[in-house]
């Protein structure tokens, strides 16, 4: 089984990376990657050169987008102390559909909800959800997301700050190696 990453940002997410699409499209096809997805913050402005770069390497491309889900209505501009203005979700693209949606979600996102980074809300999010796979990271807001993406939905995977009890990352990475020898057994003749 190949390692995809899923949530890789280039140099069109302002302050977030350096990385260009080309370099990454070589990076990906010099450690065999065989296919990988481009999520810049709330754009998609290196769609076309991450398509052409990966398409010239041999890797699938999967295109996406990082985009910030309002708290409530992406129309509400003021700041609440103590929360956050959107949480960030990975969304990708199966198909042309997607692809479509992806560009109104991130025009909406720039037009409707900016406030100081592109956001959509929920409303928004629901009308424009067909061809698109979601990956989310908000323990409270699983149960909706899944309702919405059936099972194009995914938890997301990231480090976080825990208090008390901490899960160590070397705990994380021999489960890895676990499932990773189990499926190599389980592919031998």
């Amino acid at each position: 089984m190949a390692y995809i990453p899923l949530n890789v940002h280039s140099q069109f997410s302002i302050l977030d990376s350096t990385a260009s699409v080309s370099a990454l499209a070589e990076k990906a096809k010099s450690y065999s990657i065989p296919a990988l997805a481009l999520t810049d913050g709330g754009n998609l402005y290196g769609a076309v050169d991450f398509y052409k770069a990966c398409k010239a390497a041999g890797v699938k491309p999967i295109l996406g987008c990082e985009i910030w889900m309002a708290p409530v209505s992406r129309l509400e501009k003021k700041r609440v102390p103590g929360r956050p203005n959107g949480l960030p979700i990975v969304l990708l693209a199966k198909n042309k559909v997607g692809y479509q949606n992806l560009c109104k979600l991130t025009s909406i996102g720039f037009l409707e909800g900016f406030y100081y980074q592109p956001r959509i809300d929920k409303e928004v999010l629901q009308a424009h959800k067909e061809g698109l796979i979601c990956l989310c990271d908000h323990i409270e807001e699983i149960e909706w997301y899944h309702q919405q993406f059936g099972d194009d939905f995914y938890l997301q995977i990231r480090r976080h700050p825990f208090e008390g009890e901490q899960i160590q990352e070397n705990w994380l990475i021999q489960k890895m190696r676990d499932y990773t020898e189990t499926q190599a057994r389980l592919a031998r003749p």
